[in-house]
C-alpha cells in the first residue's frame, strides 16, 4: 500500500510537498549516517595529543585492563575481538606486569626505536579521598609498540587505598613534558593504605 493516495493528494493540492517530504527524510537519514561515520572515525582528541606530544600520558587503567587505542569504531571492534584491533587499525596494548587491583600509567615515549640502558622511570603522587597521600618512582624496562610509537606502561602496585578514587600526579623525568593528573576509581578501595 503506498504511503499516501493520489487522489487524496490532487485534492488536497498538496502534491510537491507530499512527494519532497520523503525525499527529505531521505536525505535527513543519509546526512545523519555520514555525521555519525565521520564522528566514529575520529580519534578522541586527548587521545591524539598524547600520542603526538613525546612524555605524555595516555591513559591509566586499572589491573589486567588493556589500553584501547584508535577512533571510536576501532575500540568497538577491539574490544569485541582484540584480533580485529589491528586489522582495522586500531591498537590493543596489555601490561604483562600488571595484576588485578594495579594500576597502569601509560605513557608515551616517542618514535619506537631500539632502546639500552637504565629501565625508564616515572614519578607518581598518589592521593585518595581520605587525605592519604604517598609518592612512588615506578620503573619499566619493556615498552610496547603501536603504529610505530613506544608506549611504556608503568605499574603501579602501591598506593593509598582509604577512598573510592585514586588521584595520579605525573612528575616524569626532566626534558619530557608532563605534569598531568588523572582520577580514576579505587581498584582496592578500603581503609588501609
Amino acid at each position: 500500500m503506498p504511503i499516501y493516495n493520489e487522489e487524496v493528494l490532487k485534492r488536497t493540492k498538496l502534491p510537491f510537498i507530499a512527494r519532497i517530504v520523503p525525499l527529505l527524510i531521505m536525505l535527513a537519514i543519509t546526512g545523519l549516517t555520514g555525521q555519525a561515520f565521520l564522528q566514529g572515525s575520529q580519534i578522541d582528541p586527548e587521545e591524539r595529543k598524547a600520542l603526538e606530544t613525546r612524555g605524555a600520558i595516555i591513559r591509566v587503567t586499572a589491573g589486567t585492563e588493556p589500553l584501547i587505542l584508535g577512533n571510536h569504531w576501532q575500540k568497538l571492534m577491539a574490544r569485541a575481538n582484540p584480533v580485529l584491533a589491528e586489522l582495522c587499525g586500531g591498537a590493543v596494548l596489555r601490561s604483562k606486569w600488571a595484576q588485578p587491583g594495579d594500576l597502569v600509567v601509560w605513557q608515551h615515549w616517542g618514535r619506537a626505536t631500539t632502546m639500552f640502558g637504565p629501565a625508564a622511570m616515572l614519578t607518581v603522587k598518589l592521593s585518595d579521598g581520605s587525605g592519604n597521600q604517598m609518592e612512588e618512582i615506578v620503573r619499566c624496562s619493556d615498552y610496547l609498540q603501536a603504529h610505530d610509537e613506544m608506549v611504556f606502561p608503568f605499574v603501579v602496585t602501591n598506593y593509598p587505598r582509604g577512598g573510592e578514587h585514586v588521584r595520579i600526579q605525573v612528575d616524569g623525568m626532566p626534558g619530557l613534558e608532563v605534569g598531568e593528573s588523572f582520577t580514576v576509581p579505587n581498584p582496592r578501595a578500603g581503609s588501609h593504605l
